[in-house]
């Protein structure tokens, strides 16, 4: 009989099978295991003493306490579909657990990248099964590690949204309530009779009313920021001006009467320091100012009359009777 060209090939295939650095196991058409490279005793931690001649689920079985494994039904399907149609089966990624080293019972987790493929003899009948696995156990918990991460990423944006949600509701109720009490605090203090000025360090009108609006004759909008003493002519408000800042240099509340020759009228004026300002209260008195002078006036004018007609008089208190 001739030599087959394999019979002059001097390379060892047994050594070169031995030394493959990814992880064999041979099978026969049984299922029985014929033999394995030493990669795949390393992945499996097994030894070639203890597989060899044994049904590869009886070295492998199915994990006891894992109901949701079925690598030995997903892997059994491969090698069936392979001995029916004698070509190669890839698998997806299977959980397939091996015992643990060194214990009769446990079992180690463990994820593999399976590749089935048929070896025919010269009739092309099918005599062995190879079944190549690559260890893919750390890509697949790094995998599950940043989906982990990505769901605890998801959870925590959700968290925030919600969060953020119930800030922006209390944030627009408590607006709501500011909003409700400025209004009120305006009704409150348009009502009143006296002009009311808020002012800032820089003397920036930072909040007026009504009263205190019609008396510089412009929209209270426009006042806003503007400073006092711009909207009154040059060397109209020099003891006003006085007034202020003494009281806003000693952080002082005090009272005052004041006479706008521009108008002309009186106020009289109350002045509270604030953190960063004053608020000015300012009625009219005018009115009441222009009785006293006119009462002050005829008083002047009766006593001279008296001393030239020299003439004695009395003065009595109503209330008390006192002469």
């Amino acid at each position: 009989m001739p030599k087959r060209p394999q019979d002059e090939c001097p390379v060892d295939f047994q050594a070169l099978f031995t030394a493959a650095p990814e992880p064999y196991l041979i099978l026969d058409p049984e299922l029985n295991i014929v033999t394995a490279n030493d990669a795949y005793l390393r992945a499996t931690v097994t030894s070639l003493g203890a597989i060899i001649g044994r049904h590869l689920f009886e070295v492998f079985p199915n994990t006891p306490d894992n109901a949701r494994a079925m690598a030995v039904a997903n892997l059994q399907a491969s090698l069936e579909r392979v001995l029916a149609t004698g070509k190669p089966d890839t698998m997806p990624i299977q959980r397939y657990d091996i015992p643990s080293a060194g214990s009769g019972t446990g079992f180690e987790e463990r994820y593999w990248s399976p590749v089935n493929t048929s070896v025919l003899d010269e009739q092309g009948d099918l005599i062995y099964l190879l079944h190549r696995v690559e260890d893919v156990t750390e890509f697949v918990r790094a995998r599950e590690a940043r989906a982990e991460q990505a769901a605890l990423l998801e959870a925590r944006t959700q968290q925030f949204e919600v969060e953020m949600f119930e800030r922006a509701s209390e944030l627009q109720r408590l607006n709501d309530a500011l909003r409700d009490a400025t209004a009120h605090r305006d009704l409150v203090l348009d009502s009143v009779a006296e002009a009311i000025v808020a002012l800032d360090s820089d003397w920036r009108i930072t909040y007026l009313n009504d009263n205190a609006a019609r008396q510089v004759e412009a929209e209270r909008a426009e006042l806003i920021g503007q400073v006092l003493w711009d909207l009154f002519p040059p060397g109209r408000t020099g003891a006003l001006r006085r007034q202020l800042q003494e009281k806003m240099d000693r952080r002082q509340s005090g009272r005052f009467e004041h006479y706008n020759e521009a108008s002309p009228r009186w106020t009289e004026n109350a002045v509270y320091p604030m953190p960063d300002g004053l608020v000015l209260f300012s009625a009219d008195v005018t009115e009441r100012k222009q009785t006293e002078l006119h009462l002050q006036d005829m008083r002047a004018r009766l006593h001279s009359a008296i001393r030239v007609a020299q003439l004695g008089f009395w003065e009595m208190e109503l209330e008390s009777g006192i002469v």
